[in-house]
């Protein structure tokens, strides 16, 4: 099992193991290539990163979490739950980056629905469920986790912008 900081690690070191080509691409290490083209984005930014592998990797090995559900009947699901925290985040991270280029910010939006359709495939037998207080925390961490790499890939393509 993947200790917080062991997994922090690998998602740091996707990040900052970047060499840059020339001005218009990036190799990030064992991580996808962005093409960057004025301020559109090519390629993926997070979403088949080493970074993102090692989070559904470490989400893959608390499946067991997500096996029993809520003792209580509430009226909110699994999904529920994780589309207002993907979409409360990606709120977020767009209120933290203002002067986003929208073809940013519209990538940013295809991998947020990437990571939710990741999140239903891997949860679908809890899908429906109502979850209990522990898969609510461990979902919030987990997100949270997301939007740092999130996070990261703009402050990545930040740093390549001319001044």
């Amino acid at each position: 099992m993947h200790s917080c900081q062991g997994l922090l690690a690998a998602i740091s070191a996707c990040f900052n193991d970047n060499i840059i080509h020339n001005d218009s691409t990036v190799q990030t290490g064992d991580c996808d290539t962005v093409y960057l083209y004025g301020n559109r984005v090519e390629g993926t930014m997070v979403v088949e990163s080493e970074g993102y592998h090692a989070l559904i990797e470490y989400f893959t090995e608390h499946l067991s979490l997500f096996e029993k559900s809520a003792a209580e009947v509430c009226n909110e699901t699994v999904e529920d739950v994780v589309t207002d925290m993907i979409a409360t985040n990606i709120m977020a991270v767009f209120s933290q980056n203002p002067d986003l280029h929208p073809d940013v910010r519209f990538k940013l939006m295809q991998e947020a629905d990437a990571v939710m359709a990741d999140l239903s495939e891997v949860l679908a037998g809890a899908w429906s469920r109502s979850p209990t207080n522990e898969q609510v925390v461990f979902l919030e961490d987990y997100v949270g986790l997301v939007k740092n790499l999130f996070d990261s890939a703009i402050s990545q393509q930040a740093s390549l912008q001319p001044a």
